[in-house]
């Protein structure tokens, strides 16, 4: 490096301006944290920018105020998931999700935070560097992408939220070794996509076509291996068009992108494209290893992915919301809020309330990614998904069954015995994954011990699944 260096101390550093991002940043500052939130691009730009489906739960949990666009709602529209070569569809007229635009979200929340007196942006600046003394990082250094000036910033906590580049993590030796990266096999690449109607003669004969109504949200899962979708949604009063897919970054598979780009090609009644993007999604259970003396975990950097349906910014905000109350009751005590002592209500708290959920859902995910056609087939048509599994899924909660769920779902797996044996498997795994989850060390001492011990049996109930 080169050239005059200013340098400036706060209380925290964030690295990565997203919605969990900002909404970490924004809790701390407005604890009277000095917090500095950095991000490569510019204001309105970090993030998510495309439609995603959140819970509004999740949101409220969090203490995050819900975009005014979503007018309050606590239900989504109609959601139908099918597969292909199923005529039987699971309807969910309770859809717990809502699409939120993720750019409204995230600068509302960036707004916020720089209403505080103590918040300090970083704006279209470069991680070129991370220092650590004795094993804890203690400063990093910002590239300016204007004007190419360096900015050294020290701090006590710093709050790696930059998304699967995880730039902090990476520089923490220790972090990096027990925090391994997915492999490619557990990336799923998603696309989505927001068009205006320009022929609605056109739209009507799709929705014909498909046995659906305006406004109602179609899934089709396992078009494309196991773990895959492909989820329009044609709105013909506001004429709108809106589709989103995912699948596995394997070789065989088209990815999201593809997907998303060759079923839209036929679709000659579409008009502009308002919305597109694409991205990665790491697809697992969180990390056990959330903190690391002056470093903090959250989002994708942290795992913070509800995995059986790809979506980590309701998690991922709710994990902002308990990291910045642990922050704000170490600063109000007086401590070192960068000590592990200080850092520890933060992976504790987020493991045993939600450590359950998250690693059930990656179960089942590798459970739905190891499914054949024929037996992705089955699941709909001998009634074995049932509405409770798939809102629950929906919703990122516990799932739900009645009783005359249950009887059907018994008499499906009697006739689908193969399927059935691997279904059940995971299923048995499910009240012993919530047992570990709130059993997370509850103190910090010995705990990289401690906490991979916990994490080798959480590994034997959820990473021992198959995906093929």
């Amino acid at each position: 490096m080169s050239g005059q260096m200013q340098s400036q101390s706060v209380d925290v550093v964030v690295i990565g301006a997203g919605p969990a991002g900002a909404h970490a940043a924004g809790s701390m500052a407005l604890a009277g944290l000095d917090v500095a939130l950095v991000d490569r691009k510019a204001k309105g730009k970090a993030g998510a920018q495309w439609l995603n489906g959140v819970a509004p739960w999740m949101l409220d949990e969090a203490g995050v105020p819900r975009p005014a666009s979503t007018n309050n709602r606590d239900t989504g529209p109609i959601f139908s998931m099918a597969a292909p070569g199923a005529d039987r569809r699971v309807r969910i007229v309770d859809n717990p999700v809502l699409d939120m635009n993720m750019i409204e979200l995230g600068t509302e929340l960036a707004d916020a935070f720089e209403a505080c007196s103590s918040a300090y942006s970083f704006w279209e600046h470069d991680l070129v560097d991370a220092q650590m003394v004795d094993g804890r990082m203690t400063s990093v250094v910002l590239r300016n992408r204007n004007d190419h000036t360096l900015t050294q910033l020290k701090a006590q906590l710093f709050v790696d939220c930059s998304g699967m580049s995880a730039v902090l993590r990476k520089a923490n030796p220790w972090l990096e070794q027990k925090c391994k990266p997915p492999r490619p096999e557990h990336i799923c690449v998603a696309a989505q996509a927001c068009y205006k109607i320009r022929d609605l003669e056109g739209a009507r004969e799709f929705l014909g076509e498909h046995r659906i109504e305006s406004g109602e949200v179609i899934g089709w899962v396992g078009v494309e291996g196991g773990f895959s979708i492909l989820r329009p949604e044609l709105d013909l009063v506001h004429k709108n068009f809106s589709i989103l897919t995912g699948s596995i970054a394997k070789s065989g598979f088209r990815s999201g992108k593809q997907i998303l780009d060759d079923f839209v090609a036929d679709l000659t009644w579409l008009g502009e494209c308002e919305i597109y993007g694409h991205r990665a999604i790491p697809l697992r259970r969180p990390y056990a290893h959330q903190v690391a003396p002056g470093l903090a975990l959250l989002g994708d950097a942290g795992s913070h992915i509800f995995s059986s349906h790809g979506s980590g910014i309701g998690i991922s905000l709710i994990a902002a919301r308990i990291l910045s109350d642990a922050v704000g009751t170490a600063y109000a005590s007086g401590s070192d809020i960068g000590t592990l002592e200080s850092l520890w209500a933060y992976p504790k708290k987020f493991h045993r309330e939600y450590g359950g959920v998250l690693g059930f859902a990656d179960a089942m995910r590798r459970f739905s990614q190891s499914l054949t056609p024929d037996e992705t087939r089955m699941m709909f048509e001998e009634g074995i998904l049932t509405v409770g599994m798939a809102r629950g899924g929906l919703g990122q909660f516990k799932p739900e069954l009645e009783l005359s769920d249950a009887k059907e779902q018994l008499r499906g797996l009697m006739k689908t015995r193969p399927l059935a044996a691997k279904l059940v498997k995971v299923l048995g795994r499910l009240p012993a994954i919530y047992a570990l989850a709130a059993r997370f060390p509850g103190r910090p001492a010995q705990s990289r011990i401690t906490v991979s011990a916990w994490d080798y049996a959480m590994s034997r109930l959820v990473d021992s699944v198959s995906v093929e």
